[in-house]
């Protein structure tokens, strides 16, 4: 099969997957740059000192990535892909913000100033768009049902693992 350029589907495919690593690997080059620097440090240099910048920064590299990101093949009724959307970005953010508690908590003391809070958790969301539909159900499989095992002695992990045939030792 062919498209209009004479571009097999498998070449705009590889070409795709070629764009969305290049941008998910400027986003974490990003990420790690904001996150090697103090944000107390005086250096003039520092991104620190212009959060709305290095947030468009962000913001910017994750539209990116999202630009090229592989679709989920299955098709769902839109309320319930909104309330799982919903759900799973609530239960991220309070993972993330449970997660990083000290760090955010020193952050407020030492910053003098309001935190932002829909700033803050746009930055703790900002990875939520990495994970595929099926790794979000198993995310909240997990976080809302508690990680208990299950009747058939398995995690939802372990579960899936088997499910896609990577072989779990019972």
């Amino acid at each position: 099969m062919t498209t209009s350029n004479n571009r097999t589907k498998g070449e705009e495919m590889a070409e795709r997957a070629a764009k969305y690593e290049e941008a998910a690997f400027k986003a974490a080059t990003l990420a790690k740059e904001f996150g090697e620097k103090d944000p107390f440090d005086n250096d003039s240099e520092n991104p620190w000192h212009n959060v709305d910048n290095m947030f468009d920064q962000m913001r910017d590299a994750v539209k990116e990535v999202q630009k090229y990101r592989r679709p989920d093949p299955v098709e769902q009724d839109e309320n319930e892909t909104d309330e799982t959307e919903d759900t799973f970005q609530e239960q991220y953010i309070e993972m993330m913000t449970e997660a990083f508690a000290e760090d955010i908590e020193e952050i407020r003391e030492k910053s003098g100033e309001d935190v932002d809070v829909n700033i803050l958790a746009e930055c703790l969301s900002s990875g939520m768009e990495m994970f595929s539909k099926d790794e979000k159900d198993l995310f909240l499989e997990e976080r809302l049902g508690g990680s208990e095992e299950l009747s058939d002695g398995l995690t939802p992990h372990q579960r899936r693992r088997q499910e896609i045939g990577h072989n779990v030792e019972i």
